[in-house]
């Protein structure tokens, strides 16, 4: 009798477990696939200040070929202003 009760206690412990952590009965590598799909935004680089931002918050204009990213409106014309003396 005291086996069907300790069998009874583990299930039911087992049961718990599996729904207060539900990402245990995914694999590891499920679980690392998924946390690379956290990453939301590249950080870029501001050319006159240089402060990295996230490439969805800067100013971003094409000069010539080549794409640059400023952290403010201010940045960017400063930028803009030092190349055409150049």
């Amino acid at each position: 009798m005291k086996f069907i009760i300790i069998l009874v206690l583990i299930y039911l412990v087992y049961r718990l477990m599996k729904n207060v952590y539900p990402q245990v009965k995914k694999g590891y590598r499920e679980g690392m696939a998924k946390s690379d799909e956290t990453i939301l935004d590249e950080m870029v680089k501001d050319p006159v200040c240089q402060v990295y931002l996230p490439r969805k918050q800067a100013i971003s204009e094409k000069i010539g070929n080549e794409w640059y990213f400023f952290c403010s409106e201010e940045c960017r014309k400063k930028y803009k202003e030092k190349n055409r003396e150049s």
